[in-house]
């Protein structure tokens, strides 16, 4: 299960985990060992997870607590050549590992790339999962140049730099050199700055943002989240459904990892009799189809109704459910789920974690809704049932309802707010 976890994002300390529960990486380590220790456990991650610690850059915040974790664990410390020189000193006894062109590190290729901040030679990493996904982290970014724009693009998660609000920094507490320092182009990133590249990134295939380094004293979380939200709906974009945006908080209590892909995107398709007739139920579904492409691997598989007279027999029923069995078999694949009455019935919560048990295997789930007569007991053997509800809905609101489910139950696992 691959994660993303911003352990400590700010000016007072910067760590972040991505990987699975056995394996991963730690992007700086810039809080005391024994407080990145207590947060790593609060979220779930056990230090012994760690294959490598990759540094941005020297500065003390991104490495105040590197050689107590580095030395504790046996761990090699990667960075830029320039990243490396500066903390040779301070770091004796400790593996250092230049990532020139990039490094393999617990399953995942990690590529560097150059960015812009008053130090030696500051790095961001684009970071490609052994299941073809990639994430990006950048921060400490004096502005966004053009090599930054390229590894940001096209990317699965993208962790970008908000640090402060333009007029908070200029009207604030600062003195006028670091001022000065903050807004030049070996600075940080502005609120707007940041917010002015979501739409490009959302056009170019990214959906989950996080915003990341955020200033104690000239920013706020709400206000940059405002600002990128705001820079995203008024390019047309709808919150939940084409993006998710967050901001990592200086400290993680808990509940702020990230789990946005899980082994190779799962297979939903759902095989069902008959035709939508009306169009408010079809653009019902065209919506949650939408949403669910971004998740994963959707489908909808429609088959005919098999003919049956006016008033037809309970054998002639029978007859035309095993014919429309025949059809559905070859359709079917994975984990078999029959839409029936006799099913148990889930939560939304129960059924994330049905889902999240196919992810793991056998990759694929096949939901089956029958026609108006319902399914063939051969189709109902195939596998565990599953009802929504005792009570008798229309077949075509019955689609509807379970692309909802499928879209909540996948946005539980995403660690997203839509389901409350």
């Amino acid at each position: 299960m691959a994660r993303f976890c911003p352990l400590f994002s700010g000016s007072s300390g910067n760590s972040s985990y991505l990987g699975s529960r056995s394996a991963g990486v730690l992007i700086d380590a810039g809080v005391s060992a024994r407080r990145l220790e207590g947060r790593m456990k609060l979220c779930g991650i056990d230090p012994l997870a760690v294959g490598g610690i990759l540094v941005t850059h020297e500065h003390s915040d991104h490495i105040n607590g590197l050689r107590v974790f580095a030395k504790r664990y046996g761990l090699p410390v990667y960075g830029s050549a320039g990243t490396i020189r500066a903390l040779g000193d301070l770091l004796e006894g400790v593996e250092l590992i230049d990532i020139g062109a990039g490094a393999e590190i617990a399953g995942m290729d990690i590529l560097p790339f150059p960015t812009s901040h008053d130090c030696l030679q500051p790095t961001g990493y684009r970071i490609h999962t052994g299941d073809g996904r990639d994430f990006c982290f950048a921060t400490d970014l004096g502005y966004l140049s053009d090599e930054v724009r390229e590894n940001l693009l096209g990317c699965d998660m993208v962790v970008l730099e908000s640090n402060h609000d333009i007029e908070m920094l200029r009207n604030g507490p600062y003195p006028y050199h670091l001022k000065r320092r903050i807004l030049s182009d070996r600075g940080h990133l502005s609120n707007a700055a940041c917010a002015g590249f979501l739409p490009e990134l959302l056009k170019s295939g990214v959906r989950r943002f996080m915003l990341a380094h955020l200033s104690d004293t000239n920013n706020t979380p709400g206000l940059a989240l405002e600002t990128s939200l705001s820079a995203l709906v008024q390019a047309g974009f709808v919150q939940d459904v084409d993006f998710i945006l967050q901001v990592a908080m200086p400290e993680n209590t808990g509940s702020g990892t990230v789990i946005f892909w899980e082994g190779p995107m799962l297979g939903v398709r759902i095989v069902c009799v008959g035709k939508l007739k009306e169009e408010f139920w079809r653009a019902a579904v065209r919506e949650y189809e939408k949403r669910l492409c971004a998740l994963c691997r959707f489908e909808i598989v429609e088959l005919p109704e098999a003919k049956l007279p006016g008033s037809p027999t309970a054998g002639e029923i029978s007859a035309a459910l095993e014919r429309e069995a025949e059809a559905m078999l070859p359709r079917l694949s994975g984990l078999i789920v029959p839409m029936c009455i006799e099913g148990r019935q889930l939560d939304s919560e129960g059924l994330s974690r049905m889902l999240s048990g196919a992810m793991q295997s056998p990759g694929a789930v096949s939901f089956v809704i029958g026609s108006s007569y319902g399914l063939a007991e051969s189709v109902k053997g195939l596998g565990r049932g599953l009802s929504m509800s005792p009570m008798t809905f229309p077949h075509q609101l019955a689609r509807v309802m379970l692309c909802e489910q499928v879209y909540r139950g996948l946005q539980i696992l995403s660690g997203a707010p839509y389901h409350k």
